[in-house]
């Protein structure tokens, strides 16, 4: 298989696996485990992959946002733009969130609040810098503040449960 079905076909189960998972922690460890070793092939991969295409661009962002490392979501965040940069429509939501991650990663304040975290059982928004517009996010795909943490529970079936990701 080439780089570029690989990399298709990579993207296609991470989003099926993340979608059908039940919320027990349990498989989500053992996916991410699974996925962990699926992005180290693609990144001995990477060179091969034609990235003037606006869609690989988004997959391979899509993929690295998932990642571990802040070097992956400065990759994610990379590619990301890269993709709205070709013509990619669907990006900028994963542009958004790749640099919260990378921020938060550094220990700063999210830009856009894509990002959460589960304090004593309660998801709760990382903090988030507020000086980012509600008109900034609707340019990213990306919610007004107000109604993120709604959408985020509401998108991901969650009632409290802790996810790795």
């Amino acid at each position: 298989m080439n780089a570029d079905n690989y990399l298709k076909k990579l993207y296609f189960e991470d989003i099926n696996n993340r979608t059908s998972l039940s919320r027990d922690k349990k498989l989500f460890v053992e996916y991410d485990a699974l996925f962990t070793k699926k992005l180290q092939i693609l990144k001995t991969l990477f060179s091969k992959i034609n990235l003037d295409n606006a869609l690989h661009c988004h997959y391979v962002a899509y993929l690295f946002h998932h990642g571990d490392t802040t070097e992956d979501y400065q990759l994610a965040n990379e590619y990301a733009k890269r993709a709205i940069q070709l013509g990619s429509k669907e990006s900028g939501w994963i542009y958004a969130a790749s640099l919260d991650r990378f921020l938060i990663s550094q220990g700063k304040k999210q830009h856009f609040g894509t990002q959460f975290k589960v304090t004593n059982g309660t998801w709760r928004r990382y903090p988030t810098n507020k000086t980012t517009s509600d008109e900034e996010r609707l340019n990213y795909n990306v919610p007004p503040l107000k109604s993120i943490r709604q959408k985020f529970l509401i998108k991901n079936s969650i009632k409290g449960h802790e996810r790795t990701k």
